[in-house]
């Protein structure tokens, strides 16, 4: 039992993942621009790294299924993106729909609450270790 369990690292990416949506948001309604797709794409590629090498990490079994179900929603985020970037004309701007930008902001959002849940159990088990080690000291 240790007193390392990552609670900054957590905390920082949880924020950061924050300021990622809040980046985001305005960019949905725009659907003259590429803008939106580049930045989700670039995120959730980032965040599909992360997941993937966290599942060869020991995790209680409940995170290797949300890490694999990000996985599972990482590709299809990205899939959607290139789609966009696939229908994206530079007369006409992109031929996708606001409802298509909210399911991919959605995916986004998801990645987001990984990031939460990875922080909840940070705050969990250092509160166990601190109470672990009242109790020997």
């Amino acid at each position: 039992m240790n007193t390392k369990d990552g609670f900054t690292i957590s905390a920082f990416k949880m924020l950061l993942s924050i300021v990622a949506l809040v980046i985001m948001l305005p960019m949905v309604y725009n659907l003259t621009d590429i803008s939106f797709y580049v930045t989700v794409s670039v995120y959730v590629l980032g965040k599909f790294i992360e997941l993937v090498s966290k599942i060869i990490e020991r995790q209680l079994k409940i995170f290797y299924v949300i890490y694999i179900v990000g996985a599972i929603v990482g590709i299809l985020a990205v899939a959607m993106c290139f789609y966009a970037f696939a229908n994206t004309d530079v007369s006409n701007g992109v031929s996708n729909t606001i409802t298509y930008n909210w399911i991919l902001m959605g995916m986004t959002i998801a990645f987001c609450f990984i990031d939460i849940a990875d922080f909840v159990y940070c705050i969990c088990k250092l509160s166990y270790t601190k109470k672990k080690l009242q109790q020997f000291g």
